[in-house]
């Protein structure tokens, strides 16, 4: 499941009036099959949705849930999980390599219930936000609050404060919502990613088919929305049009953004013409330097599937190599 999606099933869970434990992995190493911002709840009427990496932990964790929703009062702790047989009292009971930081709290419905709700509609839009659970009090979501995920240990297993930020650090932003651009954004939410595809062909973004926490906006016929500056910090952006004037007015907008990446699907021919339209617009020579294309590992990649997953590997070869 996405970020969006199983906050969302722990709103529908609260809004039923179930309570639930919860299991937020807040830290993570190399190899570790838990990663930052994977979740896993239990409700009170046994249900349980999620992951946090499954095999013994999560079943041990399952049962530690069970237990929790069955005690009187439950504050929010930690435990640090270590992969490895040799971990000693931190030993996982896996044995994948790396670690994880876990925590857990306990939500109620009355209580609790408006700030998860708010803090999922800001997965899902990519506002910045803070969701803050503390011992004894509502949690709470503070928008527009920088502070980054983590957790402030009172003891060695309780925690006085824990932070979980809605800002995601895997972002990917497509320009251009047909074919390619749908497959691309399908494949990369269900990886992880925040994804948020412009386009201003309003149809295309309202047409029914696109997966659940994709962030679609429509782009005026010209200009770029200063959301789209905001967006850009660090995030991933691949430029996918149906035409190649679209794409050269995109990106000579958007070129000179701080992205982490900037790429732009066509054959070498395409690129060498969008590179040249964009130096007629008076585009800088290093920014157009900058444009990454074609993009895509070296495979067959000719239909809108393979075209994505081409893109997505290379996408996810340069976070390997940046690790």
């Amino acid at each position: 499941m996405t970020a969006q999606s199983i906050w969302a099933a722990i709103d529908e869970r609260l809004a039923a009036g179930q309570r639930l434990w919860i299991v937020a992995v807040v830290a993570h190493t190399r190899g570790s099959p838990g990663t930052t911002g994977a979740v896993l709840y239990v409700a009170d009427n046994g249900d349980v949705g999620g992951t946090i990496g499954g095999g013994g932990m999560e079943k041990r964790l399952i049962a530690d849930g069970h237990a929790a929703l069955g005690a009187p009062a439950y504050g929010p702790r930690w435990r640090r999980e270590v992969h490895r047989a040799d971990a000693g009292e931190v030993a996982s009971g896996l044995i994948c390599a790396g670690e994880q930081c876990n925590v857990m709290f306990v939500v109620e419905p009355e209580r609790d219930g408006a700030a998860i709700r708010a803090f999922g509609r800001a997965l899902v839009t990519g506002e910045t936000g803070v969701l803050t659970i503390t011992t004894d009090a509502p949690v709470v979501f503070v928008a527009g609050e920088a502070t980054p995920t983590g957790v402030w240990p009172a003891t060695d297993r309780a925690c006085a404060r824990v932070t979980i930020s809605s800002r995601q650090t895997r972002r990917l932003v497509v320009f251009g919502g047909g074919h390619c651009g749908r497959q691309l954004a399908s494949l990369a939410t269900d990886i992880g990613y925040h994804v948020t595809v412009h386009d201003r062909r309003g149809e295309v973004l309202s047409d029914a088919g696109w997966p659940a926490g994709v962030a679609r906006r429509q782009l005026p016929e010209t200009g770029i929305p200063d959301i789209v500056t905001r967006d850009a910090t660090g995030a991933f952006a691949v430029v996918m049009n149906d035409n190649v004037l679209a794409d050269v007015a995109v990106l000579a907008a958007v070129a000179n953004l701080p992205w982490r990446w900037l790429g732009v699907m066509g054959s070498r021919h395409k690129i060498h013409v969008i590179r040249s339209k964009l130096g007629e617009a008076s585009v800088a020579d290093e920014t157009i330097a900058r444009i990454v294309g074609p993009i895509g590992l070296p495979m067959k990649s000719d239909t809108p599937a393979e075209i994505a997953v081409s893109v997505m590997g290379q996408l996810l070869q340069i976070e390997g190599r940046a690790r």
